[in-house]
C-alpha cells in the first residue's frame, strides 16, 4: 500500500510540473508575438497577456489544490484501514504454581440429629438457620406411654424400697431369714433400675442438640412418626471451617503439614480465600490412587457455606517478579500462546510466548516481551503481523498477584 502511494503522489507532482511548463510556454509565446507585432505597449496586448496569466495561475492552482484533496484523501482512507485497539502495559508481579482440584466446603463439625425413639413428632423448636446451644430441645415426640411406664416403674421401685426396709426389721427380731433379705435387696436394686431405665427413656422423647452450632436441615415434619434410623436435623458448627480434596499420589512429595493454599468460587467472583493445609492422610487409597488432604480455611466474613463448590490451589512454587500479561490479550495458534506488542502506536507485532507459571488472570512470560511493552488486549483476533493499529485507549493495569503476605498461614492459625 505504501509503494501505491508512493506512486501516485509521484503522478501527482508530474501533473503539477506539466502544468507549469505550459504556462511558462504560453507567456513566451505572447512575448514573441508582441515583439513581431511591435507594439508591445497598446492595451489589447496587455489585456491579452493578463488574461493568458490569470489561465495559467488558475489552472496550477487547481492542479495544487487537486493533489493536496488526494494526498489527504489517502491519509484518511489509511487512518480508517487502522483496526481500533485497546493496549494494557506488561507488569511484575507475583505468580505461583498450585495443584489444582475441585471440592466443596465443609466444617470440622457437623453431625445428623437421629431420635433413639419411635414416636410422633408433636413440636418442633427450631427450624433452618438458627443457631443453638448443646443441649437445647429441638423437637418432642408423643410420650404418653413413656410416661406411664416411667410412673408404673416408679411405683415398683417405692413398693421395693418399702419392702426391703420391712424385711430388714424383720430380721432384726429375727423373724426372717438373711435370705430373704437378700433377695429383698436384690428386688430393691432391680426396680431402681427399671425405673432410671423409664426415666431415661421418657427424657428421650425430647431431641436434644448434641452440639452447639447452626441448624442447616430440618428433615422432619410436624406429625411424622420418626424412627431410629431417620435423620431429623443437620447441626454444623460455622466457624472451623475446611475442605478435603483427593491428591493424585505422584503430587505427595510436593506437599506438606502448614503448605500455603486459597480458594476461589464462582458464587463470588473476585473473592479469593486464604488457608493451609491441616492434615495429609498417611496411607494411599489403592482403589483411586489418590491421597486425602484437609485444607483450613479463613473465612471471617462468614461467606462461605458449607456444600458450596470451590477450586482449591494448594501453592508449590513462587515466582515473585515475573513478566505478568494478563490472559485476555493472549491468541492461540497450533495450540502456541502468541500476543501483539504495539509499536509507535501505530504497528502491531505479533510475538510467540514462552510461558511459565500461570493463575486464573495472568501467564508468566519467558521470552520475546519486557517490562512497560503494551500488548493488545482488545481487538487483537484480527491483527496479522504488521498491521496498523489505532490505540483507543490504554489499560494500564497494576498487576494484581493472586498470593500475598495472607497466604503465608501459620500453622497455628489452623
Amino acid at each position: 500500500m505504501k509503494t501505491i502511494c508512493i506512486a501516485r503522489e509521484k503522478l501527482y507532482l508530474s501533473e503539477i510540473l506539466a502544468a507549469l511548463i505550459l504556462s511558462c510556454c504560453v507567456l513566451l509565446v505572447s512575448c514573441g508575438r508582441e515583439s513581431k507585432a511591435g507594439t508591445p505597449d497598446t492595451p489589447a496586448a496587455d489585456s491579452a497577456t493578463a488574461v493568458t496569466a490569470d489561465s495559467t495561475s488558475k489552472a496550477a492552482n487547481d492542479s495544487l489544490a487537486k493533489a493536496d484533496s488526494v494526498k489527504k484523501a489517502e491519509e484518511q482512507k489509511r487512518e480508517a484501514a487502522a483496526v481500533p485497539v485497546e493496549v494494557a502495559v506488561i507488569e511484575r508481579g507475583e505468580v505461583h504454581d498450585f495443584i489444582l482440584q475441585n471440592s466443596t466446603v465443609d466444617t470440622e463439625e457437623g453431625v445428623d440429629v437421629y431420635s433413639r425413639q419411635v414416636g410422633e413428632v408433636v413440636k418442633l423448636n427450631v427450624e433452618e438457620g438458627r443457631r443453638v446451644a448443646r443441649g437445647t430441645v429441638l423437637c418432642s415426640l408423643e410420650d404418653d406411654d413413656y410416661r406411664l411406664a416411667r410412673d408404673k416403674s416408679k411405683v415398683n421401685y417405692e413398693k421395693s424400697q418399702a419392702d426391703n426396709k420391712r424385711f430388714k426389721e424383720m430380721y432384726e427380731k429375727q423373724l426372717v431369714s438373711t435370705k430373704e433379705v437378700e433377695e429383698s435387696g436384690y428386688n430393691l436394686e432391680q426396680a431402681r433400675l427399671d425405673y432410671e431405665r423409664s426415666e431415661l427413656e421418657l427424657q428421650r422423647t425430647r431431641i436434644t442438640a448434641p452440639i452447639a452450632g447452626v441448624i442447616t436441615s430440618r428433615l422432619v415434619k410436624l406429625g411424622e412418626r420418626v424412627t431410629a434410623d431417620k435423620a431429623l436435623f443437620r447441626i454444623v458448627e460455622m466457624v472451623d471451617k475446611i475442605t478435603v480434596i483427593q491428591v493424585p499420589e505422584r503430587e505427595i512429595s510436593r506437599l506438606k503439614s502448614g503448605q500455603p493454599a486459597y480458594l476461589t468460587t464462582d458464587n463470588l467472583p473476585g473473592r479469593k480465600f486464604t488457608g493451609g493445609i491441616k492434615r495429609i492422610a498417611p496411607a494411599v487409597d489403592p482403589a483411586s490412587g489418590t491421597f486425602k488432604v484437609t485444607v483450613g480455611l479463613k473465612d471471617p466474613q462468614g461467606e462461605l457455606r458449607p456444600g458450596m463448590f470451590v477450586a482449591v490451589h494448594i501453592i508449590t512454587d513462587t515466582h515473585p517478579n515475573a513478566l505478568l500479561i494478563p490472559k485476555e490479550a493472549l491468541v492461540y495458534e497450533n495450540g502456541l500462546a502468541h500476543v501483539f506488542i504495539v509499536e509507535q502506536d501505530t504497528v502491531a507485532r505479533r510475538m510467540r510466548l514462552e510461558p511459565g507459571f500461570s493463575d486464573e488472570n495472568y501467564m508468566e512470560a519467558l521470552s520475546n516481551v519486557k517490562e512497560r511493552d503494551q500488548i493488545v488486549i482488545v481487538g487483537q483476533n484480527g491483527l496479522k503481523d504488521g498491521s496498523r493499529v489505532k490505540v483507543v485507549s490504554g489499560l494500564f493495569k497494576e498487576s494484581e498477584p493472586l498470593a500475598d503476605k495472607d497466604l503465608k498461614t501459620e500453622k497455628n492459625a489452623l
